[in-house]
């Protein structure tokens, strides 16, 4: 599924990852592919260019290992809500080259938030119900861009 480029370059980047998962990823006009790899314990993300170029990595963490002023975003956006997940996003370009992605849950409902390391909003949360309603049907989120493995395919 991988270009024999972007292998290549995945190998001489990590050379002791293994691929756990390889997809390819049409949006935004380009080729590019969504690749898990596993490493020393660590599990990464990566957004990879056809030609190999690493244009987004993420990985999972603790809450309690994000910068203060993440949290406290998350409390001011997301009142009321439980952290589902966290993750550092480091990007090759802007916007934002190092920004904290995370899924938070309250009634029922989840939300994706990114922000910057300061707490700067990047994306506000957009509420999506458990069980979407019939009154909200265009509401709901048909191009599945984030919402697998954990919303971190988007922009």
């Amino acid at each position: 599924m991988l270009s024999e480029s972007a292998r290549a370059a995945l190998r001489a980047a990590h050379p002791d990852a293994q691929i756990r998962d390889a997809r390819v990823d049409d949006a935004e006009g380009s080729r590019r592919f969504r690749v898990v790899l596993g490493e020393s314990g660590n599990v990464w993300r990566l957004l990879v260019s056809e030609a190999g170029a690493t244009i987004e990595r993420s990985f999972d963490l603790a809450p309690a290992a994000a910068p203060a002023a993440v949290i406290a975003a998350l409390r001011r956006e997301a009142s009321r809500a439980e952290i589902a997940w966290l993750s550092r996003v480091e990007r090759s370009a802007e916007p934002s080259r190092t920004a904290y992605r995370a899924e938070v849950t309250r009634d029922g409902g989840s939300a994706i938030l990114e922000m910057s390391a300061d707490g700067t909003l990047i994306r506000a949360p957009i509420w999506r119900d458990a069980a979407p309603r019939l009154d909200d049907a265009d509401d709901v989120d048909e191009d599945d861009d984030d919402d697998e493995d954990h919303g971190r395919s988007d922009d």
